[in-house]
Parts: C-alpha cells; sequence; structure tokens
C-alpha cells in the first residue's frame, strides 16, 4: 500500500508540474518505453502517471523529461500506486542524481 512521506521526511519541496515524461525500462525481458505525464517533483524525484504500472519497487528506469530543456534522469522506482488507490497508474520515482536546481 503507498503511504505519503510527511514533509518532514522529505529532502525538498515538491512543485505541481504537469510534463509529458517517458520512461526507459530494461529488464530480462526486453527493453520496454512507457508514456506518462509527470505530477510534481522535487530536486529529488517526481510522481508520474503512466498508463501501464509494470515496473517493481527498486528497479532503475531513466526518464526523460520534455518541455523547453528535455532532460534525461536516472532514477529509481520508490513507490507503485495500489489498484482501486486514488494513486493507481502512479509511480514515484527517486532521482538517483538530483534535478538540476533550474528545472
Amino acid at each position: 500500500m503507498h503511504t505519503k512521506a510527511s514533509p518532514i521526511e522529505r529532502r525538498s519541496v515538491r512543485v505541481p508540474d504537469k510534463v509529458p515524461a517517458k520512461l526507459l525500462v530494461s529488464s530480462a525481458e526486453g527493453n520496454y518505453v512507457c508514456r506518462g505525464v509527470g505530477c510534481d517533483r522535487s530536486l529529488h524525484g517526481m510522481r508520474i502517471q503512466i498508463s501501464y504500472p509494470f515496473l517493481t519497487v527498486g528497479q532503475t528506469v531513466e526518464v526523460v523529461l520534455a518541455g523547453e530543456r528535455r532532460l534525461t534522469l536516472k532514477s529509481r522506482v520508490v513507490w507503485i500506486g495500489q489498484p482501486g488507490s486514488a494513486y493507481a497508474g502512479h509511480v514515484g520515482l527517486e532521482f538517483i542524481t538530483p534535478l538540476p536546481p533550474e528545472h
């Protein structure tokens, strides 16, 4: 079950951010591209809504953010929204390298 971290547990402030995103996923079954929309972000991670959350917690992915400055960040899946919950279809990513402050 997904539980949101309290602001005290966060390393940086989350802000709403609707940005087109792609997840580049490598697995034993092959390579996949999953399109989605970023919902909110911080310097250390983001929440993305995707159509099919086939990922696993702990999995490493690359997230490609579209926009004026295209950016690719290596990330780790830290949570997956449970079916039937308010976060169904959402995944939480932690950037392995923090997002540059200008983004």
